[in-house]
């Protein structure tokens, strides 16, 4: 049987927005197998926001580059053309999936290309999904994240 990923956190049909906190709760409520969402880097890689874009005009209420912006900046982004949802945290997401018994497992699309000048940004990605342990999965077209991260987290 085909493996059924919710991309962006999404069902079919759904009235929320993708990569929001209201999308994955609804896959969540949905039994998915894999919810994927995407996420970048915020400034100083303090956590990381549900988008898919560098650049935020693209997808949210904001402007400017993501790696940019504060975490409390982040906070006050809204979802462009519909102002009513926020742009999640992974922190949030992590603990929607804490909070939530079954079997749904998390993928993350790790959508930072450029190398970081330091781990911290790593370090707190890998502080950020520990709790999950099994049930996440990081998947990224900058193969020289995933090599460091292996050597940080083993797990």
């Amino acid at each position: 049987m085909p493996t059924i990923v919710h991309h962006k956190g999404n069902l079919d049909e759904s009235p929320h927005p993708p990569n929001t906190l209201e999308a994955i709760r609804a896959s969540l409520q949905a039994d998915a197998e894999w919810i994927e969402v995407d996420i970048r880097a915020l400034k100083g890689g303090a956590d990381f926001l549900l988008v898919h874009d560098e650049m935020l005009e693209e997808e949210t209420s904001g402007s400017g580059a993501v790696d940019a912006t504060t975490v409390d900046e982040a906070l006050k982004l809204r979802v462009k053309d519909r102002e009513d949802y926020s742009i999640p945290l992974l922190s949030d997401v992590v603990s929607l999936f804490e909070g939530h018994v079954g079997r749904t497992k998390l993928q993350l699309d790790f959508k930072n290309v450029f190398p970081f000048a330091d781990n911290r940004p790593l370090e707190r990605l890998i502080d950020i999904i520990e709790p999950l342990g099994e049930r996440v999965h990081l998947s990224s077209a900058a193969d020289w994240h995933l090599r460091r991260l292996r050597r940080l987290a083993p797990w």
